[in-house]
């Protein structure tokens, strides 16, 4: 495997492991919502349930947050503040469930077990994926 392509499959190993399960905590966009505030990232993730908290006008995901370890709050309190993430949110709220590089994520990120070593998730012999082909 070339160094390239084990960067990528740790990073894609990574991010579905951390992101596992997210899709639970989208909140839905109807037609009547696609407006400025539907775009805000309070409106298309669930912060706590039915509620979120604003500290130092940072708006923390703590549903999501709350369903991981405890010991890696810090961690993933740091990672939704950022605007990748913000991104990420957006990107999934708006575009449609055929985007290909969506689906993929998709897949990996419901099939990655992040307490077991995991076959790879990406073909070494081909531009195919293990999940996505």
């Amino acid at each position: 495997m070339s160094t390239e392509l084990e960067i990528q499959e740790a990073f894609l190993h990574f991010m579905s492991c951390i992101l596992k399960g997210y899709r639970n905590f989208l909140n839905p966009i109807s037609s009547s919502q696609l407006n400025l505030k539907a775009t805000n990232a309070a409106s298309l993730f669930d912060m706590q349930g039915t509620y979120y908290k604003i500290i130092h006008t940072m708006l923390f995901f703590v549903g999501f947050v709350k369903s991981r370890d405890k010991a890696y709050a810090k961690f993933f309190n740091q990672v939704l503040k950022t605007q990748m993430f913000i991104r990420f949110v957006e990107e999934r709220s708006f575009v449609s469930e055929n985007d290909a590089s969506l689906a993929f994520f998709d897949e990996c990120a419901e099939k990655v077990d992040d307490l077991k070593d995991e076959p790879q998730l990406i073909e070494m012999d081909s531009t195919h994926t293990r999940y996505v082909k």
